[in-house]
């Protein structure tokens, strides 16, 4: 019932995308062959007994718990990222009560809460997902933001710009968050724009923010600007 409630509440469906931020009534589609998935799959294919639970602490900070639907020879994965309520650091700080008859008395066995929603759903060698934020988490998914780092670092039109990458490389590191910017920045593609660059460059000494250029116009970035670059890359202090 969760599983088609969930599937219910949508009346959308786009691709995905690096950028794509889905309304409340859409979902995103996605090959699974892209994520890792299959690992997942794997994990749970014909081992339900052998990998099954014997105790509390083999579900404490679970990242999350799939159901699997079967109906003949297809099969639809739920799948749900774990509220912090699964955290055993939280678990044991609280305690369970139920109401009973107008009381409330303590309930001594574990309690894990399941949501009435699913993040993400796997059918037929194909992903439709509800919550891209959770998605990403469970599969992953940050290994595709590192390789469009990675295949911009090696573009022409961005490496130009710039006298060395190393700053930019260490400020953006394996950091989720710099390393999505930067999938952004490559997205919206204002670097291959001279006179963007040209603008960027005027503002920069009117404003002073301290980016530093050689004298053939090229970016020198440091440890101190490469925050303020990544900024008006993305249009942030510019526009």
């Amino acid at each position: 019932n969760i599983a088609k409630l969930t599937r219910e509440s949508f009346t959308e469906v786009s691709d995905y995308g690096l950028l794509q931020q889905p309304n409340e009534a859409e979902l995103l589609f996605l090959a699974s062959t892209s994520t890792e998935m299959q690992s997942l799959k794997n994990a749970i294919s014909g081992r339900e007994e052998k990998q099954q639970a014997s105790n509390r602490k083999a579900l404490d900070n679970a990242m999350g718990y799939v159901v699997k639907l079967m109906a003949k020879d297809r099969i639809l994965y739920c799948v749900r990222k774990a509220s912090s309520e699964w955290k055993a650091t939280k678990s044991k700080s609280l305690l369970n009560l139920v109401f009973i008859q107008q009381q409330l008395d303590i309930e001594e066995d574990p309690v894990f809460r399941v949501a009435r929603a699913f993040d993400f759903f796997a059918i037929d060698g194909y992903l439709l997902i509800a919550n891209k934020r959770a998605f990403e988490s469970l599969l992953n998914y940050k290994t595709i933001y590192e390789n469009s780092f990675l295949e911009l670092r090696e573009e022409r039109d961005f490496v130009k710009l710039f006298t060395t990458m190393r700053p930019l490389q260490e400020y953006v590191s394996t950091n989720a968050m710099q390393l999505r910017r930067m999938a952004v920045i490559r997205e919206k593609g204002f670097y291959k724009d001279a006179q963007y660059i040209a603008r960027l460059r005027n503002v920069s000494e009117e404003r002073g923010w301290g980016i530093n250029f050689d004298d053939k116009g090229r970016i020198t970035p440091t440890a101190e600007t490469a925050r303020v670059i990544l900024q008006v890359l993305l249009d942030h202090r510019l526009h």
